[in-house]
């Protein structure tokens, strides 16, 4: 989406808030989608620059909110120390019978990160009125949006029935299940970062606003 000739679009920027990756965690993800492609092309692949951890989807706010979430943000951080996350695993969003996200899983200090991504709900709520999701905070970094499958005659594939490049519920838990111990380098989060997303068609192109730091 492009937001020129539309006043009101004019007013307002599509944002997140999230965690920003060092370049190591980047290329074990685009290796990871690597190992994937040849079988699932009924996807989209995120490139290397749209990986982040995102905390926060803020959608299309007023620029005039703008100070108030970065003050949020400031606030939210302020108890937190720095502290250390890992990419691993595999995962599916909703499920394996029906995916339609396919994700890297989060692990290390993940307590402190969900305790610090509940503290910068509540305070861009107070603040924006910011809602968050009815789902529960899951930490992933996207690898892969799925198309929905074409019905389309079946053939056999790996010992296990497959529609032309649709990856079977059996063959994406069996990935689950072999990618669950790959691991990246652990990286240490010491900010969180708005950002601003604008829709192309080519994709989304991201554009850092501001960074919140945590304790030293």
């Amino acid at each position: 989406m492009n937001c020129t000739g539309n006043p009101s679009e004019k007013q307002t920027i599509r944002a997140f808030i999230a965690v920003e990756l060092p370049l190591p965690v980047k290329q074990w993800l685009t290796g990871l989608q690597n190992r994937l492609k040849k079988d699932l092309v009924n996807a989209s692949w995120p490139g290397p620059n749209s990986f982040h951890l995102t905390l926060a989807f803020l959608g299309h706010i007023p620029k005039s909110d703008i100070a108030r979430v970065v003050e949020s943000m400031d606030k939210a951080v302020y108890p937190y120390p720095g502290f250390e996350l890992y990419a691993s695993g595999l995962g599916v969003f909703p499920s394996a019978k029906h995916p339609r996200v396919l994700w890297a899983g989060i692990r290390g200090q993940t307590d402190i990160l969900h305790a610090l991504v509940k503290e910068l709900e509540q305070e861009l709520q107070v603040s924006t009125g910011y809602k968050k999701g009815k789902k529960r905070f899951t930490p992933h970094l996207t690898l892969a949006r799925i198309k929905p499958a074409p019905h389309i005659k079946t053939k056999k594939r790996r010992g296990s029935r497959q529609r032309s490049g649709i990856v079977t519920p059996g063959r994406m838990i069996q990935w689950m299940q072999e990618l669950q111990r790959d691991q990246s380098e652990p990286f240490d989060v010491k900010k969180i970062d708005l950002m601003k997303s604008t829709l192309h068609a080519t994709g989304a192109v991201h554009e850092h606003l501001y960074s919140a730091n945590l304790k030293n």
